[in-house]
């Protein structure tokens, strides 16, 4: 009987704790955009209207279709072409991408301003969200069919996200582009020179929630638990005797 006790107590014990110590999941948020139209120049990938940007001015960016806001795959609100939205693009040192299609990794060292999402209201501009963007993959299919560019954002510089959504700087944030529609496709010896596309965008990252409970919360109340099971364990043997 004392064996089956005390057993008892050491799984309830760990089962407390494993309940207090496991962080919370996280949950997901998603970016999508459409209405994206961007530019490769042999060396840049960037929006079809400007090289210039990461100024939060709505002349050096693209104007977008939609955007939609997600949280853990269900659809929170969304922005369209109504509401002024705008992306702003450079991602550079993008270079021999194979006219026959494949992978290619974007150069280190990013000395652009990456990628913003911008609304303006008429008399104000204001970042949704400005991620700088270090290094990337890129694939091409060849025969100017599809291409993708994906990674992580080195960084979160600004955001003001509706719907209540905040994602966490925390945490990693996927970035990527791609599209099927490429048109005004040159070529210089085995590479690509230019392009236009037309394409979408995805970011995804978590929500920006309240903290996990720190360490010495988290064994203060694994030991009251303790105290507790043992203390019942102790008045059960007085009665037994």
């Amino acid at each position: 009987m004392r064996t089956h006790l005390v057993c008892g107590i050491l799984s309830s014990f760990f089962l407390i704790l494993g309940l207090i110590a496991s962080p919370a999941f996280a949950e997901q948020i998603q970016v999508q955009i459409t209405g994206l139209n961007f530019k490769y120049d042999g060396t840049d990938i960037f929006d079809s209207v400007a090289k210039a940007g990461g100024n939060a001015n709505i002349a050096e960016a693209d104007p977008l279709t939609t955007i939609d806001f997600f949280k853990d795959d269900a659809w929170v609100g969304s922005l369209t072409a109504s509401d002024n939205i705008f992306a702003d693009l450079l991602i550079d040192n993008v270079k021999n991408i194979p006219i026959n299609g494949g992978p290619v990794s974007t150069g280190d060292g990013f000395a652009g301003f990456g990628f913003d999402l911008l609304q303006n209201n008429g008399s104000q501009t204001t970042p949704l969200l400005s991620l700088n963007i270090n290094q990337l993959s890129l694939y091409y299919s060849g025969a100017g069919v599809y291409i993708t560019v994906g990674g992580l954002a080195d960084s979160l510089v600004a955001q003001n996200l509706p719907f209540d959504l905040t994602l966490s700087a925390q945490d990693q944030i996927s970035f990527v582009i791609s599209s099927s529609k490429l048109t005004n496709v040159t070529t210089s010896g085995n590479y690509l020179s230019t392009f236009n596309a037309s394409g979408t965008g995805d970011i995804n990252g978590t929500l920006e929630s309240n903290p996990v409970p720190e360490p010495t919360s988290t064994a203060a109340l694994a030991g009251l638990a303790a105290a507790g099971l043992l203390t019942s364990f102790l008045r059960r043997r007085r009665a037994a005797a």
